[in-house]
């Protein structure tokens, strides 16, 4: 989508336990679980050019097909992190599936 986009922009998308953490230092958050608000506040943040956007796994897995097609470019960089209610496993799969499409080895 933005492909050369690397602004250094840092976003985070999340339920609000999540996301304070971030906010303290700089990231732009937004505390957001509704799964159309989400979409649309990922689609945004990739329209204004952010570089990274952490999303919990949570909001990510519901916006899986989304988050999908945003890979195939380079930015945004798109990261699941454990949310409020702890940690799912599914960011580090991404983790492990973007380091194979990467570098085609698993190392972790």
């Amino acid at each position: 989508m933005n492909e050369n986009s690397g602004s250094g922009k840092i976003a985070v998308i999340g339920d609000k336990d999540c996301v304070l953490a971030f906010q303290a230092v700089g990231a732009e958050v937004f505390a957001e679980t509704d799964p159309y608000k989400v979409r649309d506040v990922l689609k945004k943040l990739a329209r204004e050019g952010y570089s990274v956007i952490l999303i919990a796994e949570e909001q990510a897995a519901e916006a899986h097909d989304l988050i999908k097609r945003f890979s195939e470019d380079a930015y945004p960089v798109i990261l699941p992190i454990p949310g409020g209610s702890g940690a799912a496993g599914s960011g580090l799969a991404a983790l492990r599936e973007n380091m194979i499409r990467a570098i085609g080895a698993d190392l972790l």
